[in-house]
């Protein structure tokens, strides 16, 4: 997505980004295609909504240009016949564990460099709403509220970029074709307070195939700007529409090593 790179400067460890649309816009797929087009970073990936053989089978489908009867076909629901080393997979590590709080990524954030041999640079997380609030009892406005602000804080203390899903209110109007907006997360303002990145995504009504995005918030520059993707759905592959005049099927040609700009998370060097 050139658009995204070019209008957003680089996320640093301790920033907390946001991906908010409706439900069934394409936020887990928005973040699969984060997580690949970062390459070579580590990234770790809390997949807390889908089972663990879907995310398998949505990343082979990405990666393999196959439609998902195909990878079932291929590779059944096993990854060991796959040899991830010659892939755009390799960099990603993810946890399907569910009923997770905040306190529970950080911990499986700082253990995973034992696994990986460094600490990934990139943490995504899908979705907010299913993470467990760390104090029971309060409202679900203030439970939400709390994870949101934790978020940023693991990011903070485990030295990581952290970018999380979020899913808009009913009411919004990403639930009928149009825009998200900033207003529109759900149960919780402090969702766009804590964030330093907020990206709308949305499927726009009598368009299929497409997907669009907005930035609602950027603090290391100017929000506003919006941009269209064309969305192959069974393969999960996105790619800009840089000119309404081509009509190229998203499948048909994948964005390079630097497809998201500078959203991969990278740590500064000293």
């Amino acid at each position: 997505m050139p658009s995204l790179g070019s209008r957003v400067r680089r996320l640093v460890p301790g920033d907390l980004a946001v991906v908010m649309g409706p439900t069934g816009s394409g936020k887990t797929l928005v973040l699969q295609n984060i997580a690949r087009a970062a390459h070579p970073v580590p990234v770790l990936l809390f997949e807390i909504e889908l089972a663990a053989d879907l995310v398998f089978e949505r990343f082979a489908a990405m990666e393999f240009d196959l439609v998902p009867d195909e990878v079932e076909l291929r590779y059944g629901r096993s990854a060991s016949n796959i040899q991830w080393d010659n892939t755009r997979l390799r960099n990603i590590y993810t946890c399907t564990k569910s009923k997770l709080t905040t306190a529970d990524i950080e911990r499986l954030i700082l253990r995973s460099e034992e696994k990986i041999g460094q600490r990934p640079a990139l943490v995504l997380v899908d979705y907010v709403g299913l993470l467990q609030p760390l104090r029971a009892g309060g409202s679900k406005y203030e439970r939400i509220s709390e994870i949101a602000e934790q978020l940023k804080v693991v990011a903070k203390t485990t030295d990581t970029v952290v970018m999380a899903g979020c899913q808009v209110n009913r009411a919004s109007a990403g639930y009928s074709g149009e825009a998200v907006n900033l207003t529109d997360a759900r149960d919780s303002g402090s969702i766009e307070a804590s964030a330093g990145l907020v990206i709308g995504v949305w499927q726009p009504g009598g368009r299929p195939g497409r997907l669009c995005f907005r930035i609602l918030k950027n603090t290391k520059g100017t929000a506003g700007h919006e941009w269209e993707c064309l969305l192959d759905g069974a393969r999960g592959i996105m790619r800009e529409v840089v000119d309404d005049a081509a009509h190229t099927p998203p499948h048909s040609g994948r964005n390079g090593r630097n497809s998201t700009g500078h959203l991969t998370g990278h740590r500064d060097t000293p």
